[in-house]
């Protein structure tokens, strides 16, 4: 969830775009391409979305 970012939730469709990774080295969080070096769309629940949504207005 570290590399999530609100511009990449879609909460009308419910879609996460996955276009970058967080990993932690040395104690830092460190940002960069997924696995596969390539962005993707997964779908998400409402379960999941709902509380973003509500959550988003504070970020």
């Amino acid at each position: 969830m570290a590399g999530l970012r609100v511009r990449r939730v879609d909460f009308l469709r419910r879609r996460l775009t996955v276009a970058e990774a967080a990993t932690e080295v040395a104690g830092r969080i460190e940002y960069g391409t997924p696995k596969t070096h390539q962005q993707r769309t997964v779908p998400r629940s409402a379960e999941l979305v709902e509380p973003l949504a509500r959550r988003r207005t504070n970020w």
